[in-house]
């Protein structure tokens, strides 16, 4: 078993790449949320000057491609009652939408838990491991 500095040089080697891999994708999440930020914030001024002026759409050329811009809304539901809204799909024929179903995250921490201490799985649960290193 090779303790801390015994490792091989090309291994150490690896384990450095996988920190500055590791540093270099927190950058990059960090450049990603500053460009979502960015562009929700262009959506709203844009939204608003789409409703303000009345433009239901606008062709314009960009990069020699004609490029379509329009208002759009998108709903993002969130159920505050559970029991209210089942009874009201299952009156109007919606009971489709109506699901079973367990938190993924929640069955996730339960599942490594159960690894952890060495106790079987729930029936009718698999899991699919992902190897990393941990790098503090």
């Amino acid at each position: 078993m090779a303790e801390n500095g015994l490792l091989p040089s090309e291994h150490k080697d690896k384990l450095k790449r996988l920190l500055e891999l590791k540093n270099e994708k927190t950058k990059l999440d960090s450049d990603r949320k500053a460009i979502v930020a960015e562009q929700a914030e262009l959506y709203e001024q844009m939204f608003k000057v789409f409703t303000d002026e009345e433009i239901p759409k606008i062709t314009l050329e960009i990069e020699g491609k004609n490029r379509t811009f329009f208002r759009k809304q998108e709903a993002f539901p969130k159920v505050d009652d559970f029991e209210e809204m089942k009874g009201w799909l299952l009156e109007n024929n919606k009971e489709y939408m109506i699901k079973e179903t367990v938190n993924a995250q929640t069955l996730r921490s339960f599942c490594n838990e159960r690894r952890d201490d060495n106790l079987p799985l729930p029936d009718g649960v698999s899991t699919f491991d992902k190897n990393t290193i941990g790098i503090k």
